[in-house]
């Protein structure tokens, strides 16, 4: 039976290095949404979840005054938007089922650039550049 001749392959570095770069960048982007951008966006969508001075303030006026019914209307609708959208964002892009997803692409990512890393590193390529 005969084999084919082992001919040494040398290690393509530039799509590591390109890679890597990458996931580094995705790393420090999803590290600075995850401290600066995301608690604050949640502060706010949970404020508005949980206040309800507006629809107290808009029953004590009207006790006082009462509006036309279609005004009436609109500012209940306006609060109901307001709360959805602050739902939506909590449920979407900042609460806790949003930020776990997070955490869990930024634990892949930090993975896969150590792997990367380790690759460079075993090949005798310098990893930072």
């Amino acid at each position: 039976m005969l084999t084919a001749p082992t001919i040494p392959v040398p290690l393509a570095a530039a799509p590591l290095r390109r890679r890597l770069a990458f996931c580094q960048l995705q790393v420090q982007n999803i590290e600075f949404r995850l401290q600066y951008e995301l608690p604050e966006r949640a502060a706010v969508a949970m404020h508005r979840v949980a206040a309800e001075t507006l629809p107290a303030a808009l029953a004590a006026a009207e006790a006082d005054a009462p509006m036309p019914p279609r005004r009436r209307e609109d500012q209940q609708l306006t609060w109901d938007r307001l709360r959805n959208a602050a739902l939506n964002e909590l449920e979407d892009r900042s609460g806790p089922a949003p930020l776990a997803l997070l955490r869990a692409r930024l634990a892949g990512l930090r993975a896969e650039a150590e792997a990367l890393t380790q690759a460079l590193d075993a090949a005798g390529e310098p990893t930072a550049g």
